[in-house]
Protein backbone atom coordinates (compact mmCIF):
# COMPACT_ATOMS: atom_id res chain seq x y z
CA UNK A 1 0.00 0.00 0.00
CA UNK A 2 0.98 3.40 -0.73
CA UNK A 3 1.11 5.84 1.95
CA UNK A 4 3.72 8.54 0.46
CA UNK A 5 3.68 11.39 -2.28
CA UNK A 6 4.78 9.78 -5.42
CA UNK A 7 6.57 11.24 -8.49
CA UNK A 8 8.61 10.47 -11.31
CA UNK A 9 12.35 10.55 -12.04
CA UNK A 10 15.20 9.06 -14.59
CA UNK A 11 17.08 6.34 -13.08
CA UNK A 12 20.48 5.40 -15.33
CA UNK A 13 21.25 2.35 -16.18
CA UNK A 14 25.46 1.64 -16.02
CA UNK A 15 27.62 -1.38 -17.62
CA UNK A 16 27.64 -3.23 -14.60
CA UNK A 17 24.01 -4.26 -15.30
CA UNK A 18 22.65 -1.88 -12.82
CA UNK A 19 21.21 1.93 -11.75
CA UNK A 20 22.68 5.07 -10.11
CA UNK A 21 21.46 8.34 -9.71
CA UNK A 22 21.61 10.52 -13.12
CA UNK A 23 23.34 13.36 -11.02
CA UNK A 24 25.80 11.23 -8.07
CA UNK A 25 26.09 8.20 -10.68
CA UNK A 26 28.39 6.25 -7.72
CA UNK A 27 24.98 6.14 -5.70
CA UNK A 28 23.74 2.87 -6.78
CA UNK A 29 20.34 1.90 -6.19
CA UNK A 30 19.55 -1.28 -4.59
CA UNK A 31 17.38 -4.00 -6.32
CA UNK A 32 15.43 -4.07 -3.34
CA UNK A 33 13.98 -0.72 -5.05
CA UNK A 34 14.62 1.57 -1.65
CA UNK A 35 17.07 3.84 -1.48
CA UNK A 36 18.30 6.09 2.21
CA UNK A 37 19.81 9.30 1.55
CA UNK A 38 23.22 10.33 3.54
CA UNK A 39 23.96 13.47 3.85
CA UNK A 40 26.77 14.71 6.12
CA UNK A 41 25.33 17.77 6.92
CA UNK A 42 21.58 16.72 7.88
CA UNK A 43 23.38 13.45 9.65
CA UNK A 44 20.24 11.59 10.99
CA UNK A 45 17.62 14.82 10.37
CA UNK A 46 17.41 14.88 6.23
CA UNK A 47 16.08 16.45 4.51
CA UNK A 48 16.30 19.63 6.01
CA UNK A 49 14.87 22.69 4.26
CA UNK A 50 18.36 24.32 4.17
CA UNK A 51 19.98 21.70 2.59
CA UNK A 52 20.02 20.32 -0.84
CA UNK A 53 20.13 16.57 0.48
CA UNK A 54 17.42 13.62 -0.11
CA UNK A 55 16.22 11.00 -2.53
CA UNK A 56 14.70 14.10 -5.28
CA UNK A 57 10.97 13.03 -7.84
CA UNK A 58 9.09 15.30 -9.48
CA UNK A 59 5.47 15.22 -10.81
CA UNK A 60 6.65 17.04 -14.15
CA UNK A 61 7.27 14.27 -16.81
CA UNK A 62 9.80 17.13 -18.41
CA UNK A 63 11.70 17.34 -15.53
CA UNK A 64 12.30 13.46 -15.01
CA UNK A 65 13.06 13.24 -18.73
CA UNK A 66 16.31 15.87 -18.43
CA UNK A 67 17.85 13.81 -16.33
CA UNK A 68 17.71 10.86 -18.79
CA UNK A 69 20.43 13.02 -21.07
CA UNK A 70 23.18 11.54 -18.86
CA UNK A 71 22.53 8.15 -20.98
CA UNK A 72 20.66 5.32 -21.09
CA UNK A 73 18.14 5.79 -18.43
CA UNK A 74 14.58 4.50 -17.53
CA UNK A 75 12.04 6.61 -16.02
CA UNK A 76 10.80 5.52 -12.53
CA UNK A 77 7.66 5.86 -10.25
CA UNK A 78 8.75 6.25 -7.44
CA UNK A 79 7.19 7.00 -2.99
CA UNK A 80 8.86 9.37 -0.98
CA UNK A 81 9.20 7.75 2.28
CA UNK A 82 10.18 8.89 5.96
CA UNK A 83 11.08 12.40 6.31
CA UNK A 84 10.28 14.75 3.39
CA UNK A 85 10.06 18.03 1.86
CA UNK A 86 7.14 18.90 -0.70
CA UNK A 87 7.30 21.06 -3.28
CA UNK A 88 5.13 22.50 -6.42
CA UNK A 89 5.90 19.94 -9.08
CA UNK A 90 7.97 17.52 -6.74
CA UNK A 91 9.45 16.26 -3.34
CA UNK A 92 12.56 14.77 -1.65
CA UNK A 93 13.24 12.93 0.68
CA UNK A 94 14.73 10.47 3.62
CA UNK A 95 14.22 7.80 1.42
CA UNK A 96 12.65 6.51 -2.01
CA UNK A 97 10.71 3.45 -2.69
CA UNK A 98 10.28 2.00 -6.87
CA UNK A 99 6.69 1.28 -6.96
CA UNK A 100 6.88 0.92 -11.26
CA UNK A 101 8.66 1.41 -14.06
CA UNK A 102 7.56 3.77 -16.80
CA UNK A 103 6.54 3.12 -20.52
CA UNK A 104 7.37 6.40 -21.63
CA UNK A 105 6.39 7.06 -25.54
CA UNK A 106 9.92 6.22 -26.85
CA UNK A 107 9.35 8.02 -30.44
CA UNK A 108 8.06 11.25 -28.61
CA UNK A 109 10.21 12.13 -25.98
CA UNK A 110 13.49 10.40 -27.96
CA UNK A 111 12.57 10.58 -31.54
CA UNK A 112 13.05 6.74 -31.92
CA UNK A 113 11.38 3.78 -31.05
CA UNK A 114 14.26 1.55 -30.37
CA UNK A 115 17.14 2.47 -28.61
CA UNK A 116 18.93 2.75 -25.23
CA UNK A 117 16.55 4.16 -23.30
CA UNK A 118 13.83 1.54 -24.86
CA UNK A 119 16.59 -1.17 -23.48
CA UNK A 120 17.39 0.46 -19.78
CA UNK A 121 13.37 0.21 -19.35
CA UNK A 122 13.50 -3.03 -20.30
CA UNK A 123 16.41 -3.82 -17.95
CA UNK A 124 15.13 -1.94 -15.14
CA UNK A 125 11.68 -4.14 -14.91
CA UNK A 126 14.33 -7.49 -14.67
CA UNK A 127 16.32 -5.35 -12.36
CA UNK A 128 13.46 -4.55 -9.78
CA UNK A 129 10.96 -7.27 -10.37
CA UNK A 130 8.40 -3.65 -11.07
CA UNK A 131 5.31 -3.81 -13.03
CA UNK A 132 5.65 -1.78 -16.46
CA UNK A 133 2.93 1.16 -16.26
CA UNK A 134 1.70 3.26 -19.56
CA UNK A 135 2.92 7.25 -18.56
CA UNK A 136 -0.32 7.83 -18.40
CA UNK A 137 -1.25 5.55 -15.67
CA UNK A 138 1.57 6.90 -13.72
CA UNK A 139 0.30 10.54 -13.82
CA UNK A 140 -3.29 9.45 -13.15
CA UNK A 141 -1.54 7.63 -10.02
CA UNK A 142 0.27 10.69 -9.45
CA UNK A 143 -2.34 12.88 -9.81
CA UNK A 144 -4.86 11.19 -7.28
CA UNK A 145 -1.82 10.50 -5.08
CA UNK A 146 -1.26 14.11 -4.72
CA UNK A 147 -4.98 15.12 -4.11
CA UNK A 148 -4.82 12.51 -1.50
CA UNK A 149 -2.01 14.28 0.39
CA UNK A 150 -3.49 17.99 0.58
Amino acid sequence: MIKGLLGLRAQLFILEGKFASPVHQDFIWDQNGLAVAQCKFCKDDLPRPECTCGIFASTNQEVAKIYTSTGPSAIVLIEACGKRQRYTDGWRSEQGYIVAIVNVPFKAWYGREFGEHEQATWAACQYWHKPLITLATAQDLIALNWEQHQ
